[in-house]
């Protein structure tokens, strides 16, 4: 029995050991790797979101790369204020943290509960579309397991049940 234990320790020690050596941080992962202090001390909206990363750890509705695309948000007939109140509603039921919100911009944090890594969804309003593009992306890490495109599918059935 104490031998089975062993190699059990043995085999966490080593899986935990190459996941949080894949968990390299990267440049272009949202917000919060990508200046969110000067953006969070500023008045003004970003204007676009940020592109997503090779990596398969992020969906947007401005990604180029089909894998990673999702639909925009569509208001539906909904006041700007009115939808934008609903999405800090709907991340907040679903257990995120909403961390900046200005006049068609939100910005929000989920975090992982056994690994506590921490992924970004963004919204920005696009007035020229009259929809909410959306960000989700990973902080750390190549593979995201497919979790920031299901949040965003989640968010979507919250919003539009």
């Amino acid at each position: 029995m104490k031998c089975v234990r062993k190699v059990q320790a043995w085999l966490l020690v080593v899986v935990g050991g190459l996941m949080l050596s894949s968990c390299a941080s990267s440049t272009g992962f949202g917000p919060s790797v990508d200046g969110v202090a000067s953006l969070a001390q500023s008045a003004s909206v970003p204007t676009m979101l940020v592109k997503c990363p090779r990596t398969p750890n992020c969906v947007s509705s401005i990604a180029t790369n089909p894998e990673k695309l999702v639909a925009p948000f569509e208001l539906l007939g909904a006041e700007l204020t009115d939808f934008q109140a609903a999405i800090v509603s709907a991340i907040k039921e679903d257990g995120g943290v909403v961390r900046d919100e200005r006049k068609g911009y939100v910005w929000a944090t989920y975090t992982s509960k056994v690994f506590r890594f921490v992924d970004d969804i963004e919204w920005l309003f696009d007035a020229n579309k009259g929809v909410f593009d959306v960000r989700s992306a990973s902080r750390v890490g190549r593979s995201d397991f497919g979790v920031n495109a299901k949040r965003v599918a989640r968010l979507r059935e919250i919003l539009n049940p």
